[in-house]
Parts: structure tokens; C-alpha cells; sequence
């Protein structure tokens, strides 16, 4: 046996690797999360535009999609949750995959040209170490193929948004986005791209920063819950 296998074998003893969902020691085949909680997944996958009831929402959206239904305490928001703590940026990326292997079964990546994050706020990215909507983006890039774009920064912070009610999240958010690099997505369809989905203010905040310059915008978020 090679030094090398050698060395795995033992790590394999030593610290296996478990599914971060249910806790069982996963096979060769699998990454994060086992085959069995992928199974469990709350695959409820919608694509509208939701716009005609909303507040202040951002023309050039032309549609919203998420793949999975999100539920508080659920597997897949302690998943969610899991990946804002921080130390598991393997997870966003098995969930960034997840994610685009169910959105493209609904040829929702036809005409997408670029993936953008929804940009963290910096005392948040310092705490967490990375920006979780990346590291997802990071996951789905590896499924399509797309290009992932750093194109926006968030300078500002902001309260949380939990408890408020969909106007009062437009206002919190509003003026918190920069587009820092309009190039990359000039004329281009862009895919927005984020970790959960409420009322879509955040999302559609960003948006607002790619008029005039995006052809059209998708907000997309991994999954998506109940309006309030």
C-alpha cells in the first residue's frame, strides 16, 4: 500500500467522514450529506416571477427560482444554518450542486451568462470567513459551468431582517449595495445568487444596483419560505 493511501485508510479510522445532516459515516461516493437526507430534501421547486403583489420590487427581474422549501428547524435549515456558522464551506458547496442539478431538471440555466453573489456585509464575512452565497455559488459554477462574479461589495450593515414585515425589509436594505464592476455584467443575464428567500427585498436590492447595466436578472435562492 502506497504511503499515500496509506495515510488515507488511517484518516478514514481515525476521523471519518460523517454526514452533517443525520451523523452516519458516508461512503466514498458521497460529500457532506449522504444519500439518504439528500432523499429528504424538501424538493418543492418554484419558478415565477412573484412580482405583482410585492413592494417596490426591481423591473428587471424577470424571474425568481428556488429549488427547495425552507422550514425553521428543519433538516435543511439546520443544514442552512450550519454553513452561516462558519468552518463549513465543503457543505455550501454540496448544497450549491444539490441546488443546480434540481434548477437545471426545469432548464432554469438556458440563459444565464453569469452567477453573482448576494455580497456579505465585511464584519460578517470577517466572523464567518466566508460569504455563503459564494461558496454556494462556488457549488452550482461546478455543476453548469457558469462563471462566478465578485461584481458587488455591501459596505454597509444592516439590522437583522427576521422579524420585519416585507416594507420594512425594503427600507432596512435600501442603498446597502455597490456594483463595483459593471463590466462583467453588461448585457448580460445574471443569476443572483443567495442562500434563502423570504420576501426577496435583499435580492431585489441588488438588482436594482444591475439596471441599465445586466440584460436581465433571476433571483435565485437555494431555498425559499412561506411570505410574511
Amino acid at each position: 500500500m502506497a504511503l499515500t493511501d496509506w495515510m488515507r485508510a488511517a484518516c478514514e479510522v481515525l476521523l471519518p467522514r460523517l454526514c452533517q445532516s443525520c451523523g452516519t459515516r458516508l461512503n466514498d461516493s458521497e460529500d457532506s450529506i449522504c444519500t439518504g437526507c439528500i432523499m429528504k430534501l424538501p424538493y418543492r421547486t418554484s419558478v415565477g416571477t412573484d412580482c405583482d403583489d410585492a413592494v417596490d420590487r426591481c423591473a428587471i427581474v424577470t424571474r425568481t427560482v428556488a429549488p427547495f422549501g425552507y422550514t425553521h428547524g428543519s433538516m435543511l435549515g439546520r443544514l442552512i444554518n450550519r454553513v452561516k456558522g462558519g468552518g463549513h464551506a465543503r457543505l455550501a458547496h454540496q448544497l450549491g450542486v444539490l441546488a443546480a442539478a434540481e434548477l437545471d431538471r426545469h432548464g432554469v440555466f438556458g440563459d444565464i451568462d453569469v452567477l453573482l453573489p448576494v455580497p456579505l456585509a465585511p464584519e460578517k464575512l470577517k466572523t464567518r470567513g466566508y460569504n455563503q452565497a459564494r461558496e454556494l455559488a462556488i457549488g452550482i459554477s461546478s455543476y453548469t459551468g457558469l462563471p462566478v462574479v465578485d461584481a458587488m461589495s455591501r459596505p454597509l450593515s444592516t439590522h437583522s431582517q427576521k422579524q420585519m414585515r416585507e416594507a420594512e425589509r425594503m427600507t432596512n436594505i435600501r442603498g446597502t449595495f455597490i456594483l463595483d464592476d459593471p463590466g462583467t455584467c453588461r448585457g448580460k443575464h445574471v443569476m443572483l445568487v443567495d442562500d434563502v428567500m423570504t420576501t426577496g427585498a435583499t435580492m431585489h436590492e441588488c438588482a436594482r444596483q444591475l439596471q441599465g447595466v445586466a440584460r436581465a436578472v433571476t433571483l435565485m435562492a437555494v431555498a425559499r419560505t412561506e411570505l410574511i
